[in-house]
């Protein structure tokens, strides 16, 4: 009964919070996507989930992601991404730049203080390339503890909600003063606090969408199961690398359909299930699990993440890279390519998804052989 009520919480509190933003202006400001991720937080520490809601939250978190990801993508703008094709890849490459010359500046800093530390600069070169599934090659690759690979893993999942906090509220705000302003390529850009459905805020139940919102959730269900079964095929398992090819490739076939392609309401369909997927995510952050810290890890883990946004910005300044493109590669970097809708959802800038997820794709990719290869120069150079 515990775990039906949980489930019903998750799928419509965020409802409740997109009627409360319509409906207050001083909330409007924060957004829903903050003001879910900071219920979810408040969840998790109030200390009141019931026991085996992991189980759920896995299921909400997988599920919510491969569902929006194609209403997502169904309104993008091929066009709009090539045109800032060439910053995104300079974000790129900057963040990839910025996150080595930190691994290797932390490795310095507590490579007698950490066991393994060669080996925890290569997971993390991993982790903030390409996501858990690098670190879980790379931990397997470079024979890692399972006790270490935990606690990388549980300090990443607190410092990520304080990443992803921080950049949706004042980071965004702090950054307008200092990168430049995104300019839209794109004459069908839309700011996403007007919605995607005229008149209608962010509020995706509208009666006269019914019929739309079946035909393009039907449509993303079958394009994700898609993903997972080819997923199988080749693996015979779970890959999401795999999955999230593959939903993107056809979900931006879809997109070219005139009949999808005339559905305006997709879009805001899908950023419904990315409040659902910030708000499990938030509270999944299990404040238990914090209590018995090895501080240098816990320390090096912080100085990654936080030092590696902070010398990406810095190359942003120096190459004129606007805020929108920085935050998002960074996003797609460090949390990988789901929590890019989250980000460009709080940025109100559905511009920027495509060539986020393409910058998160691309870290899967390569986030192996970076990590291994890190590992083994920290190990036998420095």
């Amino acid at each position: 009964m515990k775990e039906v009520l949980l489930s019903l919480f998750y799928l419509l509190f965020p409802y409740l919070i997109i009627v409360l933003t319509d409906k207050y202006k001083t909330l409007k400001k924060f957004g829903p996507v903050v003001l879910c991720f900071i219920s979810g937080l408040v969840l998790s520490f109030s200390g009141i989930l019931p026991k085996g809601s992991e189980g759920i939250q896995d299921i909400f978190i997988s599920a919510t992601v491969v569902i929006a990801l194609p209403m997502l993508l169904f309104s993008s703008n091929l066009a709009s991404w090539k045109a800032i094709a060439g910053k995104t890849l300079l974000s790129f490459i900057s963040g990839i730049i910025s996150l080595i010359v930190i691994v290797t500046a932390g490795y310095l800093i507590w490579h007698d203080k950490i066991a393994d530390a060669d080996k925890v600069g290569g997971m993390m070169i991993g982790l903030y390339t390409g996501g858990t599934p690098n670190l879980a090659a790379i931990q397997s690759a470079l024979e890692v503890k399972p006790e270490l690979y935990l606690m990388i893993n549980t300090y990443d999942l607190f410092y990520g909600a304080v990443f992803l906090l921080s950049i949706m509220s004042f980071g965004k705000i702090a950054l307008k003063f200092i990168l430049p302003v995104f300019k839209s390529k794109s004459d069908n850009y839309t700011d996403l606090n007007k919605g995607l459905i005229e008149d209608k805020g962010d509020n995706p139940f509208v009666k006269s969408e019914f019929k739309n919102h079946l035909f393009t959730f039907s449509l993303a269900v079958l394009i994700a199961g898609t993903g997972a079964g080819i997923s199988f095929l080749i693996t015979g398992k779970i890959s999401m690398l795999i999955i999230v090819l593959v939903i993107t490739t056809l979900s931006l076939i879809a997109g070219l359909l005139k009949k999808v392609k005339e559905i305006k309401s997709s879009f805001n369909l899908g950023m419904y299930f990315i409040l659902v997927f910030s708000l499990v995510l938030a509270s999944m952050v299990n404040p238990d699990l914090l209590s018995d810290i090895s501080y240098n890890l816990f320390f090096y883990i912080g100085f990654t993440i936080f030092g590696t946004l902070f010398l990406q910005i810095i190359l942003a300044v120096i190459f004129r890279i606007d805020r929108d493109t920085t935050l998002i590669t960074s996003t797609a970097l460090i949390c990988s390519p789901p929590f890019v809708p989250m980000i460009a959802s709080s940025l109100k800038n559905k511009e920027i998804i495509l060539p986020g997820i393409t910058v998160g794709i691309i870290g899967y990719a390569v986030g192996n052989y970076l990590g291994v290869l890190i590992a083994f120069l920290l190990k036998t150079h420095l």
